[in-house]
């Protein structure tokens, strides 16, 4: 498969390996390939995220229906970011968006954040950075971070990273 046998990352693989049964593993790819992605695109991501394989496929299929569908991020982007997919939509990622989607409604920063950074930065950070420095002219960023407003994918203002342009997609959200 490709791994360093001394990295960590071959460790997890070797355990999700034994815990994953055949038919479970097959269902996972079967989710994987339905949004898009090669076999060998389901490869690299489990070498990246080796436990992405031990998800249900009802998880599984959550949150590629939010990156790829809701977000319209492309396989590609989120194989180069898979950490993403760690996280719980409903407790980090969801609000984080939320919160940036209030934050772009206000112009309250100048500068482009990779989403995926965002999501996978700390939470002290992020409280820190984006909603307490905030709290006070867009009183909206606390509600948006404590889940009581509506993330609306389609009206969160996104634009395309440079890398994107040369076939790596990545998707920023856009401060300015």
């Amino acid at each position: 498969m490709g791994f360093d046998l001394e990295s960590s990352y071959f460790c997890k693989a070797v355990r999700t390996l034994c815990y994953v049964t055949e038919s479970a593993w097959e269902s996972r790819c079967v989710v994987f390939r339905s949004f898009g992605f090669s076999d060998s695109e389901i490869l690299s991501m489990f070498k990246k995220l080796p436990h992405i394989m031990s998800y249900s496929e009802k998880i599984l299929n959550e949150k590629m229906e939010f990156f790829l569908n809701k977000m319209q991020w492309t396989p590609l982007r989120l194989l180069s970011s898979p950490v993403v997919l760690d996280y719980s939509l409903k407790k980090r990622t969801i609000p984080r968006c939320s919160v940036l989607q209030v934050l772009v409604s206000k112009n309250r920063t100048s500068e482009s954040y990779m989403l995926s950074t965002l999501l996978v930065m700390s939470e002290k950070k992020f409280i820190k950075h984006f909603v307490t420095a905030h709290k006070d002219e867009v009183p909206g960023v606390v509600k948006a971070y404590q889940g009581k407003l509506t993330f609306d994918e389609y009206t969160f203002k996104q634009k395309r990273h440079k890398d994107e342009i040369r076939s790596s997609p990545d998707i920023l959200v856009n401060q300015s």
